[in-house]
């Protein structure tokens, strides 16, 4: 987010959305620990689990946010939910509900192609160590 502002020059408001990412990794870091996962028992209900957790959580988060934003410095929606948000405030839709209800799908997907890549790099991140310690024991 802010190489996003320095770059882009986009305004300083636009760190506010580093709180959802900060999120997100509170939530995995509290959901390892809370299941006290091991290296390789992250297994694909955990996986699915955490993307709905984190897709949900976000979307009020980023709902919250942007309520706030537009009510304080007329924040405009981004494109991945604009034409979903203006189209229920047209049918009259609070605005948290209609900016939280078109942050689900795009949540959905793009946490679940984050979380899923960082699950296969997480488990051959396991196999690198696993395979070191193979290649450390004397014969």
């Amino acid at each position: 987010h802010l190489f996003s502002m320095l770059v882009h020059s986009n305004p300083p408001s636009d760190l506010t959305w580093s709180i959802c990412s900060l999120t997100v990794v509170l939530i995995v870091r509290l959901y390892i620990r809370k299941r006290n996962i091991k290296q390789t028992a992250l297994d694909f209900f955990d996986i699915l689990l955490l993307l709905i957790i984190i897709a949900i959580i976000i979307s009020i988060e980023g709902a919250i946010i942007f309520t706030i934003l537009r009510a304080l410095v007329e924040y405009r929606e981004t494109a991945q939910v604009r034409t979903f948000y203006l189209y229920l405030l047209r049918f009259d839709i609070p605005v948290f509900l209609s900016a939280f209800i078109p942050r689900i799908p795009v949540n959905l997907l793009d946490k679940g192609i984050c979380v899923t890549l960082g699950l296969f790099i997480y488990k051959g991140l396991c196999k690198i160590k696993w395979l070191q310690t193979l290649e450390s024991r004397p014969q």
